[in-house]
């Protein structure tokens, strides 16, 4: 009876578990965005995954439109999109770019209105990240473009 209720318990525990978490599937199944600060404003992107790969372009700076540091950000970001390969384990959604030099893991947590905050795991001393120490994941509702 013991070993059946252990792993009864083990069931529930993992179904809770999965319940709570975010697939790679579900990464690439739905479109969201990415709001993270920077300075004093939000930066706003849209966030695409595939099978292996990131990809943020970013929509919206967050400053005045007449603002002449958003018009040259938002000009030189028209130009590419932000391209890292990633992997989701759990909670722990790791970003890589060799190109940049770029290699971290953001822990995911799910928040009461179903977004997910990223929180970087290794933040440099002087308490910076390269792209960013934390963000909001947030899934675009079906039905409007991002």
């Amino acid at each position: 009876m013991t070993f059946l209720k252990k792993v009864c318990i083990a069931v529930i525990f993992t179904v809770f578990l999965a319940a709570c978490g975010l697939s790679q599937t579900q990464l690439q199944d739905k479109s969201w965005t990415v709001t993270a600060p920077y300075a004093d404003t939000n930066l706003m992107f849209d966030a695409t995954f595939d099978d292996a790969n990131m990809t943020l372009k970013l929509v919206d700076t967050g400053y005045d439109e007449d603002d002449l540091k958003a018009t040259v950000m938002q000009q030189m970001m028209d130009q590419f999109d932000l391209v890292w390969a990633y992997t989701l384990d759990g909670d722990q959604l790791t970003l890589v770019n060799p190109d940049m030099d770029f290699d971290y893991t953001y822990t995911l947590t799910k928040q009461g209105d179903g977004s997910y905050k990223l929180i970087e795991n290794d933040l440099a001393e002087d308490g910076t990240a390269s792209l960013f120490n934390e963000a909001i994941l947030q899934e675009v509702p079906a039905g409007t473009s991002n």
